[in-house]
């Protein structure tokens, strides 16, 4: 399986704003500050490997 085949691009803003302070319709991710920036480096790795811009909210998280 070619894993970036399978990245839903569609549910990608929701999971990087779920990353963010403000989360994801008023709902953040339920995790520490160390595991939030890990799950921010995978989901920017994600974006450089299909060439897209990473989201300035990631970028602000990493």
């Amino acid at each position: 399986i070619d894993i970036e085949k399978t990245v839903d691009w569609d549910c990608m803003p929701a999971a990087v704003a779920a990353l963010s302070r403000g989360g994801y319709r008023g709902e953040r991710v339920q995790a520490d500050a160390a595991d939030i920036i890990k799950a921010a480096r995978h989901l920017a790795r994600h974006y450089e490997k299909a060439d897209k811009p990473i989201p300035d909210t990631l970028g602000a998280l990493i």
